[in-house]
């Protein structure tokens, strides 16, 4: 049901995000989800709503804070130091890269990996080149394979696989791990971050590889996300198994999101994270979890909430999420909670939204009947300008709550006709606004003579007119306008 002007919108969002650097690192700045140069999957659909089989995807990749990826773990020097001569202050060079292939042998694989990794960290592209013509991908997983049972020499393969997969431009050309050597390493990852599940540096490095990969599928098909070998189901695992530690939390979020809304094989993911709380599992129960811990890093919360907000677009599944109470609570905590921040639009967007799917599939949802929620999103709309995304889904908000006439009371209270009606009139350029607008007029409407006595009330009538007399507006905002005008006669 989208509208032309809906998908061109949305292909503007993709090409203004895809100019900004995406999927992370050079291992000093931030953390960040990567988009696709190629196509975006959209929605919800905001512009028809009722139905349930939307899916989701919003203009997406926020730069995250700060973050720092090599694990405080302590290892000891081994035989090799590279160049150990070399002054402190000398800069890196690529050639070191060649000391340690030299020198790296079975007595000394652990710590001349992580001198690679630093390499790469420090390095960046040209490390990488390097390490590529010592065929230092195969040598690295044939090491994961035969030292499998080494935590600490796969502590630093895992920090090494995690330098490489990570990149600060997102190009594919940056891709290092390809083809067939690539899946011997997902699988090599995969096996060590089950045998090593209790070691929480190997999970933080997993799944921070595990998002890099599927990020990287989107536009890069020869880049293996591990779905075909459970890679969710073990970044569900990590994230359960090491509930206190922040760090695996926040990139095990950022997998999943890259998983669900990043890879080629996103409708997979989404399925198997669906399934992976079957049996005892933990299940998506992981995501309130890292809401929780992670309360504090915007970015986390905003995926997190994203994730819930495209998981609930199936009805099954939004059913499924509303037999646990504390998910609604997760997701209504940061409004509160980021309001009033600076840069926290998208993250309040993706809350109303995951909370109007829920709400609609809820028999009684007096969890939603919150004053002070509703008043949240009532602001939105009054202060939050320009942004017609977070308006769209503050207001589907409104219109699912608005079927239930026990919250009227809490509308009348903060005058929402009137406000409702002045985003109808400000953005009537926007069609989905428009329609989602027009929608919740009607459900505001419907049984209560006061509503309709303020909506007649207001300058909306001469709105209403004009849209329908309006030679550019759709047919379908042209029946929607009939529509409110009939039901106030």
């Amino acid at each position: 049901f989208r509208s032309q002007q809906q998908q061109e919108f949305e292909q503007e969002i993709v090409q203004k995000a895809s100019a900004d650097p995406i999927r992370q690192t050079e291992f000093v700045s931030d953390v960040r989800s990567r988009k696709s140069q190629q196509e975006y999957e959209f929605g919800p659909d905001v512009s028809s709503r009722k139905s349930q089989e939307y899916n989701f995807a919003p203009d997406v990749a926020r730069k995250s804070q700060e973050y720092d990826f090599a694990p405080d773990v302590a290892r000891e020097q081994q035989e090799y130091t590279p160049n150990a001569e070399r002054q402190e202050s000398t800069p890196l060079s690529v050639h070191d890269i060649d000391e340690v292939y030299a020198s790296l042998d079975y007595s000394n694989r652990g710590y001349g990996f992580q001198c690679l990794a630093d390499l790469v960290k420090g390095l960046g592209k040209i490390a990488k080149m390097r390490i590529e013509e010592h065929e230092g991908v195969q040598i690295l997983v044939e090491s994961m394979w035969q030292d499998m049972a080494n935590a600490s020499i796969m502590q630093s393969a895992c920090e090494l696989l995690f330098a490489l997969t990570a990149s600060s431009d997102g190009a594919p050309e940056s891709d290092m791990l390809v083809g067939d050597s690539a899946e011997g390493a997902v699988d090599a990852l995969l096996i060590t971050m089950q045998t090593h599940i209790t070691l929480e540096s190997i999970q933080r490095s997993g799944c921070g590889i595990l998002h890099c990969l599927a990020s990287a599928s989107s536009n890069h098909p020869e880049v293996p996300d591990g779905t075909l070998s459970g890679a969710i189901f073990m970044v569900v695992n990590a994230m359960a198994m090491h509930r206190q530690s922040q760090e695996v939390q926040e990139l095990g979020i950022r997998a999943l999101y890259s998983q669900c809304m990043l890879s080629r094989h996103s409708e997979s993911n989404k399925k198997n994270l669906e399934q992976s709380g079957r049996d005892g599992g933990a299940g998506m129960d992981v995501i309130r979890q890292a809401m929780e811990i992670a309360q504090n890093d915007l970015v986390t919360v905003e995926l997190a909430a994203r994730l819930y907000w495209t998981l609930s677009a199936n009805e099954d599944v939004a059913r499924q999420l509303m037999g646990t109470p504390e998910v609604a609570n997760a997701i209504i905590q940061p409004i509160f909670l980021y309001h009033n921040q600076a840069g926290a639009n998208t993250l309040i967007q993706a809350a109303f939204g995951a909370l109007a799917n829920l709400a609609r599939v809820c028999d009684d949802p007096k969890i939603f009947r919150d004053a002070d929620l509703i008043a949240k999103a009532i602001y939105s709309l009054e202060t939050i300008h320009n942004n017609e995304a977070l308006c769209v889904e503050a207001c589907a908000f409104i219109g699912v709550l608005a079927i239930d006439q026990r919250n009227f009371q809490i509308f009348a209270s903060h005058d929402v006709i009137s406000t409702i009606s002045e985003v109808m009139q400000n953005y009537e350029y926007d069609r989905s606004l428009q329609e989602e607008t027009l929608s919740t007029l009607l459900c505001l409407i419907r049984g209560s003579d006061q509503n309709k006595r303020s909506l007649l009330s207001d300058n909306t009538m001469s709105s209403l007119v004009a849209i329908i007399s309006d030679e550019r507006a759709s047919l379908t905002i042209k029946e929607m306008a009939c529509n409110l005008v009939g039901s106030l006669c």
